[in-house]
């Protein structure tokens, strides 16, 4: 079965068969739909007709009133979008993430009233004292990774209405180059 594209395979009875996942079963594994054509472009096209509707937004499952939403409704909302689009393990990372160093600091807050510069200003405190032992701050690549969260919950909250515009997040922190001396 000769591979042409992604996911695209003639099959020996001389059709077309293309694959996409649909989503994941309650164990975390990838369920596939299969879709089939006489054409490799028959099939792409049908792929790419399935793919764009599976990418129209997804209705929060608990509506929040958009004037009162606070960081951590909108929070809750994203994380019930996205279990079913992530691997269990990249739930449980964000979920950690959300629990805590994000949701103590920026939970309170109202969507409507979030700038960049609270943004900031949780970015830095996390560089320089987010440690949960009080000693010292967290990592430059483990601040991104929660600005990256940020920035997915902000954009979802947008696309949902539920902000007006996009919050500009602040310039990503380097990673700190250590020297060795020998």
């Amino acid at each position: 079965m000769p591979k042409t594209g992604r996911n695209i395979y003639k099959r020996k009875d001389g059709r077309w068969e293309g694959r996409y996942p649909k989503g994941r079963d309650a164990a975390g594994n990838i369920m596939y739909g299969y879709v089939y054509g006489k054409t490799c472009t028959e099939v792409k096209h049908r792929l790419t007709a399935l793919t764009m509707e599976e990418s129209l937004p997804i209705a929060p499952a608990v509506a929040v009133e958009k004037s009162n939403a606070t960081f951590a409704d909108v929070t809750s909302q994203w994380l019930s979008v996205i279990a079913m689009q992530v691997k269990p393990s990249t739930y449980a990372g964000y979920t950690a993430a959300l629990d805590l160093p994000i949701r103590p600091s920026l939970g309170n807050r109202k969507m409507q009233k979030l700038t960049a510069v609270d943004v900031s200003r949780f970015a830095r405190d996390k560089l320089e004292n987010g440690r949960a032992d009080g000693n010292g701050g967290l990592s430059s690549k483990t601040v991104r990774d929660m600005l990256s969260i940020i920035k997915a919950i902000t954009d979802f909250a947008f696309e949902q209405n539920i902000i007006g515009s996009r919050i500009k997040m602040p310039i990503q922190p380097a990673i700190r180059r250590f020297k060795l001396s020998i």
